[in-house]
């Protein structure tokens, strides 16, 4: 076998059987057979090998050759395999093409349990993009407004000339469906664009009849004419400047003109129609909103405008986000209150290590009085207590020991939480799984209606049969409507696990089981870990309260005068001045004269630390325990829900077809139907259970096991 795929591989793929040197330079030598020789399987059933009495044979004595469709290649993503169809559009734009093919899909194709379908690509970028552009239109027209009434402090007229955005929308529209372009974000962004520059003329027009009257022009149509045949070429070359800008852009055709020839179209479109406009109604609008009392309506219906789109931001809710279960593990570790909590306390326990290198404050005593003659003397004494070394090295070491156990218990908290992630993250999917199932008994019982409605029409049954149909549609619409509650509730859930504000929606539909538990006999549980290093903690504050029995060090420094004391120099004796100071030196231990409290805490230590040994020992012992019982639930719970997909959902799909079959051809009664019915119901939920209880099984044992 190694023989033949050598000989293929050399005769067709090549094969390096030396190489070539020239300088430093080195190039393989590569043997192949010509191309007139590799064109057809005829060429390769031509081919020779050596067989092993070395004699040269044909492929096809050892060999069959035959052309067959393999797989070209396996993709996965998040543990599943993926299957990609993908496709260009021309000619039409991508929403129309994806609610068109999601029409025809969700109306021929009847996906097996378990398969999905999802619309990636330039699709999915678009949906992003669209989320993102619902938001940054109104934030930027809002801003535009809230610019205009700081500029001219009047909130009637930046209501004027933010009519020009209405008008430039008119020609942005018009160019798009003259030139045959579907909406796109390009042209959102030139919607945008279009705005600022439609305001920019506005402000230009509405200036200059300010100017005019802040001149002493008091008539209103004189100062329209006056402002209009004055701002007339201002406004034109304004408009003239970005439309010439962007027309090379419009007629495009390189690489990138999808996204240049909507905005430059929209562009051009909108200032053609906003420059006309507003050199027209623009001034009758000034003109009406001329009277006070007109005037005083307009800005007080401005100011209510205004109020009402600042609450609707403010109250908005947040879009839903689509999420899979790795994104909200994430956003969990980045948001979770409690997460946050134990990392505060990693940096409180961090600060507490520092404090516990502390010593006590230096004592400075000024004594002063008559305490040698009647003389004023004076003495000042510096005093510093040091703890025993042995004290120190052991509270910093305690405290390093509490930083760890605060470390231990993050980590054992993140663990918890990520836990508590996966549970709403599979309670969301097995609500949604069971409104899509749901969904087809529905649309199954609303075909037994008819069938039944039919034959009651024939006088076949009774009306009491359709009724009985009617009702079972409604119980499944009131049990639908009571999953969908409860799936709202759990991404409710799953959004407090994450700590964000928006409702997240689980990109599955359905439950998959991770990957086959681990063994449970070498256990690295994190909750094992925090009990040893509690026990830790418990061994070091034994070793604090031991060394509390050395003494502390006392130094002392003191200088002091002593006026009129004689000093013994080589000449006369002389009495001592307030200049002439006298030194000296403290050395002192504080040493216990009771110790009993000492040995009584010492005491207290020791049992702490054989509380905590104790408790070390039950909870491995506990973990253990619940690891064996959760792999025994698990071995379970996996062999129950093969039997549900081996033997419980064919079965319970064989009797919903041949059921509905003969309910349809009149060879059975409604009693059997209904009963089919509630049987595969009550089938196929049992196994979306039994994998929900599988997957939580899974979870509870990762968390133990610390995986």
């Amino acid at each position: 076998m190694e023989s033949i795929n050598t000989a293929v591989r050399t005769a067709f793929a090549g094969e390096v059987v030396g190489q070539l040197h020239e300088g430093e330079r080195r190039f393989d030598i590569v043997i192949r057979l010509d191309t007139a020789y590799r064109r057809s399987m005829d060429e390769l059933a031509a081919l020779q090998i050596r067989a092993q009495d070395g004699h040269m044979v044909p492929i096809t004595q050892v060999a069959s050759i035959d052309v067959v469709v393999g797989p070209n290649q396996m993709q996965r993503e998040d543990a599943q395999r993926r299957i990609s169809v993908g496709f260009n559009v021309r000619g039409r734009d991508v929403q129309s093409i994806v609610d068109e093919l999601q029409s025809r899909i969700d109306a021929d194709v009847k996906l097996p349990p378990g398969y999905r379908i999802t619309y990636g690509g330039q699709f999915e970028n678009l949906s992003a993009a669209s989320r993102r552009l619902a938001v940054a239109v109104p934030v930027a027209m809002l801003l535009i407004l809230f610019l205009l009434y700081v500029t001219f402090s009047s909130a009637t007229q930046a209501l004027l000339i933010f009519s020009a955005v209405p008008l430039a929308s008119i020609g942005g529209i018009a160019a798009l469906v003259l030139r045959g372009m579907p909406f796109s974000i390009s042209a959102g962004v030139g919607f945008i664009a279009l705005f600022g520059v439609a305001v920019l003329n506005g402000i230009v027009l509405l200036a200059a009849f300010r100017s005019l009257h802040a001149r002493g022009i008091t008539s209103p149509l004189r100062v329209v004419i006056m402002g209009t045949r004055e701002r007339l070429r201002p406004v034109t070359m304004t408009a003239l400047v970005a439309s010439l800008g962007f027309l090379p852009m419009a007629l495009s055709t390189g690489d990138g003109a999808e996204v240049q020839r909507p905005l430059a179209t929209v562009v051009i479109g909108g200032l053609v129609t906003s420059t006309l406009l507003t050199m027209v109604l623009l001034p009758m609008l000034f003109l009406l909103v001329d009277r006070r009392q007109q005037r005083r309506s307009l800005g007080a219906s401005a100011a209510v405008v205004v109020m009402l789109l600042v609450l609707g931001t403010v109250l908005l809710p947040a879009q839903p986000r689509v999420v899979s279960l790795p994104q909200a593990i994430a956003l969990a570790a980045e948001n979770n209150p409690d997460l946050r909590i134990a990392s505060l306390e990693v940096e409180r326990s961090a600060l507490q290590g520092r404090a516990a290198r502390d010593v006590p404050p230096m004592q400075v005593m000024l004594m002063g009085g008559q305490y040698n003659s009647s003389s004023q003397d004076n003495n000042v004494t510096l005093t510093q207590s040091i703890p025993f070394p042995s004290k120190l090295i052991a509270a910093s070491d305690l405290a390093g020991e509490q930083q760890r156990e605060m470390e231990l218990r993050r980590a054992l908290s993140r663990r918890e939480v990520d836990h508590s992630v996966r549970i709403s993250y599979y309670r969301a999917c097995l609500h949604r799984e069971r409104m899509d199932l749901l969904t087809q008994m529905r649309q199954l019982a609303q075909r037994m209606v008819e069938i039944s409605t039919r034959r009651v029409e024939a006088g076949d049954a009774t009306p009491l049969e359709r009724l009985t149909a009617e009702t079972q549609l409604n119980e499944l619409l009131v049990r639908w409507q009571q999953e969908q509650t409860q799936m709202r509730a759990a991404q409710a859930q799953l959004s407090l696990m994450c700590g964000v504000r928006q409702e997240l929606i689980p990109v599955d539909s359905t439950i998959t089981v991770s990957a086959p538990r681990q063994s449970a006999d070498s256990v690295q549980s994190p909750m094992i870990d925090v009990l040893e290093q509690q026990l830790r903690v418990a061994e070091q504050a034994g070793r604090v309260v031991s060394s509390q029995l050395w003494p502390d060090i006392t130094l002392g420094y003191y200088t002091q005068t002593l006026i009129g004391t004689p000093l013994s120099t080589t000449g006369p004796l002389t009495p001592a001045t307030s200049s002439d100071r006298f030194q000296g030196f403290l050395v002192g231990l504080a040493l216990p004269l009771w110790f009993d409290p000492g040995m009584a805490r010492s005491e207290q230590a020791q049992l702490d630390r054989r509380i905590a040994e104790q408790r070390l020992r039950q909870g491995a012992s506990q973990v253990m325990t619940t690891l064996r019982t959760l792999a025994t639930s698990i071995d379970a719970a996996r062999q129950l829900v093969e039997v549900f997909a081996s033997r419980g959902l064919p079965t319970a799909q064989l009797l919903l077809d041949n059921t509905r079959r003969a309910y349809e051809a009149g060879d059975a009664s409604w009693n059997e139907v209904h009963t089919a019915l509630r049987q595969v119901l009550e089938t196929r939920s049992s196994e979306i259970d039994a994998r929900f209880n599988l997957a939580e099984l899974l979870s509870m044992y990762e968390l133990y096991q610390g995986q």
